[in-house]
């Protein structure tokens, strides 16, 4: 069936049970099909694997002694010793794979097991041995890629196989995306870049769950890998520039997201106002808008068009409307986000934090995000069951992506002062543990705010809200009603919600046509979509 292949699309062989590609043979009739290879093999072979007998060829549906997994297709048998083994599994003498080794590896059998000097995990029996450079591999390895990239680390990096020769010098080495120590002897990939310390395993490199989050892909060529230039990749225009002590910043500026007035630059904390980019309370040096309520850190403002970050993904684009559905955190937001062009949107509290750094609690944890961790939160005591948490290196402290970005300050309507994060209660009385707010039994092992003047202290749910990332104002256009809608929280009025018929005492959105009385609850009216997207 040469020149046939459209015709065995979604079809395998029968005889290594893998996808047909290039010239293949096969019956439509009987349904059966196989690869011209798997049809040339020969009929008996000798073997170094099992050098007491020869090796028949057949068909049939048995236990592989060399894989240890069932397979149907061809094998080949000795029924002296009742052994069989697949056609793909019986391991060839020499293998030579200039792309990925410049040297060939024979095959070794021992009935003892090794260490890969590649991915430094155990093997059984099989191994091939390169003599020039003195290494044992599995037969998988043999083919790991010289250069790799990943969207945790910017440069490219080179498979080693022994890191102190590498480095020159004999430090212990932390992988940098499980944060275990690295075996100085066995392999690893390590940046290509002078000067540059970042350091994987193998074994995190090649695991199908790390491919998914950190995008690792083989590098053909690491002279042509180009870093994504971000300069001149900016949504702002100076329109003056002012001296901050020895810098040099903008004072003024036109933001495109907010290009009907200039933005003037404000080097005072005012967390009394919250940053209508990332939400939070500002924190930090900040742009304002002397005419309308508006307000951007200068971090915010500065965040480039396109970007980088260590989610899975190739490049992210800013977005700075809409209403969206954080895909890390699980908020409803409003403000910026980072979008993807198959419609993957974080918010920039979520893009904004890195893979690995120290946070400060009560004392500071070395943090590093690790996917498969389901363990429960240290701040909430909630377990996700899906796309892990941040985990200290050093101990059991663990954050979700929800937690991890908490406001360290916040205010309440309850309370005329600012209240403070607190990570543990310290107040053995069991009348302190109650929230001020709801006034439910508080659990003091969590995460609470607190008033230092008043003594208040209430759960970080009640203080922020259901929805504490959309701004109040914000509009929304919902495709059940003609009109634009703005969020608003009713405090002496709550009309009945369009939708259940229920008073709108929490967020809700309402019609801005002057004499139409639409308003509904923004959790009747949001809309659920694959990308938790609502960009409109």
């Amino acid at each position: 069936m040469d020149n046939q292949n459209f015709l065995l699309k979604y079809r395998e062989c029968f005889g290594c049970s893998t996808e047909l590609v290039n010239d293949s043979y096969g019956c439509f009739d009987c349904n059966i099909f196989f690869h011209k290879k798997c049809v040339e093999l020969p009929i008996k072979i000798s073997h170094p694997y099992h050098r007491k007998h020869q090796l028949i060829l057949e068909s049939d549906f048995c236990f592989c002694n060399l894989c240890q997994v069932s397979h149907s297709g061809l094998f080949y048998r000795c029924s002296i010793c009742n052994l069989d083994f697949h056609s793909e599994c019986l391991p060839p003498s020499v293998i030579k794979d200039k792309k990925h080794h410049e040297h060939p590896f024979t095959l070794l059998l021992r009935p003892n097991s090794f260490t890969c000097d590649a991915c430094d995990t155990q093997g059984d029996n099989v191994s091939y041995i390169c003599s020039t450079c003195n290494i044992q591999v599995h037969k998988d390895c043999i083919s790991l890629p010289r250069f790799i990239r990943l969207t945790l680390h910017r440069h490219p990096l080179s498979r080693n196989f022994f890191l102190s020769i590498h480095f020159h010098d004999s430090r212990t080495w932390d992988c940098r995306i499980c944060y275990k120590k690295i075996n100085m002897e066995h392999g690893s990939y390590c940046c290509s870049r002078p000067n540059c310390e970042f350091v994987i395993h193998v074994k995190c490199a090649i695991s199908w769950e790390n491919k998914f989050w950190y995008d690792i892909t083989e590098l053909e060529n690491p002279d042509e890998f180009k870093e994504l230039d971000e300069s001149g990749n900016l949504i702002f225009r100076v329109l003056r520039e002012t001296k901050v002590g020895d810098n040099v910043v903008a004072a003024e500026i036109i933001h495109s997201s907010h290009d009907q007035h200039s933005l003037t630059f404000n080097d005072e904390i005012n967390d009394n106002k919250h940053c209508n980019g990332c939400m939070m309370p500002i924190s930090s040096s900040f742009y304002y808008c002397s005419c309308c309520d508006f307000f951007l850190h200068k971090a915010c403002a500065e965040l480039p068009r396109r970007t980088l970050l260590w989610f899975p993904q190739s490049s992210f684009r800013l977005l700075t409307d809409g209403i969206f559905k954080c895909w890390l955190c699980d908020y409803d937001c409003s403000g910026f986000s980072y979008k993807t062009a198959n419609g993957l949107v974080v918010c920039l509290r979520c893009a904004t934090t890195p893979h690995n750094f120290t946070y400060q609690a009560k004392e500071p944890h070395y943090l590093f995000y690790d996917a498969e961790n389901v363990s429960n939160c240290s701040a909430c005591g909630r377990r996700r069951d899906r796309k892990g948490s941040y985990i200290c290196k050093d101990c059991n402290f663990v954050l979700n992506s929800g937690c991890v970005t908490l406001p360290k300050t916040a205010r309440h309507n309850f309370d005329e002062h600012p209240l403070k994060l607190v990570y543990e209660d310290n107040n053995d009385y069991p009348l302190h543990h109650w929230c001020d707010i709801c006034e439910k039994k508080r659990d003091s092992k969590f995460w609470f705010y607190h008033c230092k003047v008043c003594d208040n202290a209430m759960h970080p749910k009640c203080v922020l809200g259901e929805y504490p990332f959309i701004k109040l104002g914000s509009k929304y256009k919902y495709k059940g009603h003609p009109h634009p809608l703005s969020f608003i929280q009713k405090i002496d009025y709550h009309p009945l919600c369009e939708k259940c018929r229920e008073p709108c005492q929490d967020l809700s959105l309402e019609c801005e046509e002057h004499g139409c009385n639409f308003v509904g609850h923004w959790k009747c009216l949001r809309v659920f979509s694959e990308v938790y997207s609502y960009h409109h």
